[in-house]
This record gives C-alpha cells, sequence and structure tokens, in this order.
C-alpha cells in the first residue's frame, strides 16, 4: 500500500469520535472539544486580521457558525452514511436518487469526511 493510501486509511480510524462541542472564549476564539474534554479543533481571532466587512471570516459571528459547523462533522457523517444506506436500500422503487445525483454527492461527502475525497 502507498504512503499516499496508508495516510487516508489512517484518518479515517484515527477521526475523534462525537459528540463535539463549541467552547466560546470571546478574547481569543473558538474551541470545539470532544465528550473526553479534549481540544478537536480551534479558531483562533488573529487581532491583525479582523475584518468587519459582511461575511468575512474574521468576524466573530462567522467564526462561530464556522465553529458550530466544525463541531457537527461526527454527526453530519453518522447522518450521510445512514441516508446513503437507505437511499442504496430504496433505489430500485425510484430513479429519483440518480437523476438528482443525491447518491454520488453523499458519497463524495462520506469520502472527503474520510480523506479519501479529490
Amino acid at each position: 500500500m502507498d504512503s499516499h493510501r496508508r495516510r487516508k486509511t489512517q484518518m479515517e480510524s484515527k477521526a475523534t469520535p462525537g459528540p463535539w462541542r463549541v467552547d466560546i472564549d470571546a478574547r481569543d476564539g473558538f474551541a470545539i472539544w470532544d465528550g473526553l474534554s479534549r481540544v478537536v479543533a480551534s479558531l483562533l481571532f488573529d487581532k491583525k486580521a479582523i475584518d468587519f466587512r459582511p461575511g468575512s471570516p474574521y468576524q466573530s459571528e462567522t467564526m462561530e457558525a464556522n465553529a458550530y459547523l466544525i463541531a457537527s462533522a461526527p454527526q453530519l457523517l453518522e447522518a450521510a452514511k445512514k441516508a446513503l444506506t437507505a437511499l442504496v436500500y430504496y433505489q430500485h422503487e425510484s430513479d429519483i436518487f440518480e437523476k438528482t445525483g443525491t447518491q454520488k454527492a453523499l458519497e463524495d461527502a462520506i469520502a472527503n469526511a474520510k480523506g479519501k475525497g479529490d
């Protein structure tokens, strides 16, 4: 197995299980914690790069939204896996999933979450 494939396999098995939660520190930024109170990720304010334009990734509201999105990753991955399983099971009853690209979108999202995407 080449090193790229080995690294991707390791990423899948080493992902921190959820649920994750967000801790807001108005001074420094946002931390995402796992169920054992370990930091999984953090979004830190860069005082030099603060940008108050609407939609800027450095606005506190945008950073907070991003923190909650990151914290929901384990739950979203599990939901996507369940949706894909149900879709594959019921796809013989309708071709709507193929026509809308739903199955491919779910497969791609799951692969990306596991480090196996493009």
